[in-house]
């Protein structure tokens, strides 16, 4: 055997012994690349389901508001007389109804109410926010002007069917009475909450 036959052999061993550790380094490689997938795939699925868990206790809801206002006097103001805001500015997703003057929830969701009164020429106002019958929040005008305005708020839990109306908080004088063109009712859906 020549020299050249001799490291030809040789070239072609070495050339075979680097094929199949560059193959099997591949092959390794890609197995590692597929772990690496698989686990990042594993996490992900992990993940969409999650959120689909929670998608479905805290749907996404519609947008939820209202904004009204009382276009005529109240005289005499009886105590926890309801105020049935007549003029309907905004009410998105029709929570409010303008026959009752009642906000009706229709989600479970934290709310954020608003009322804006103005008392009448020397009498003096109580106003107050009620949830299904409870207060949960009043203000009181109390001024020697002719008119005044106060206003107050209230952010509060409910859930689906809850009503939320603004009334007479109690006699603050012998005749309480309402401007109407300046007395106003809103409230919005800050956000839902799972049920």
């Amino acid at each position: 055997m020549s020299v050249l036959t001799h490291e030809n052999s040789r070239v072609q061993t070495c050339f075979a012994e680097f094929l199949c550790s560059f193959s099997f380094l591949t092959v390794n490689v890609f197995l590692e690349n597929q772990l690496s997938i698989d686990k990042r795939f594993t996490a992900l699925e992990a993940r969409v389901k999650q959120l689909e868990a929670y998608t479905a206790r805290c749907p996404c809801v519609d947008a939820v508001g209202f904004n009204v206002q009382l276009t005529h006097d109240i005289s005499p103001f009886a105590p926890s007389q309801h105020i049935i805001f007549d003029n309907i500015l905004a009410n998105i997703g029709n929570g409010y109804d303008k026959y009752s003057g009642h906000f009706t929830a229709p989600y479970h969701g934290l709310y954020t109410f608003v009322v804006s009164f103005t008392k009448m020429r020397d009498r003096n106002l109580s106003v107050q926010i009620v949830k299904n019958g409870v207060t949960i929040t009043q203000g009181v005008t109390s001024t020697d002007d002719e008119f005044d305005t106060a206003t107050v708020a209230a952010t509060v839990e409910l859930i689906k069917g809850d009503k939320v109306w603004a009334e007479n908080a109690y006699p603050v004088d012998n005749v309480e009475q309402v401007d109407g063109m300046w007395t106003f009712f809103s409230g919005h859906l800050v956000m839902s909450m799972p049920n």
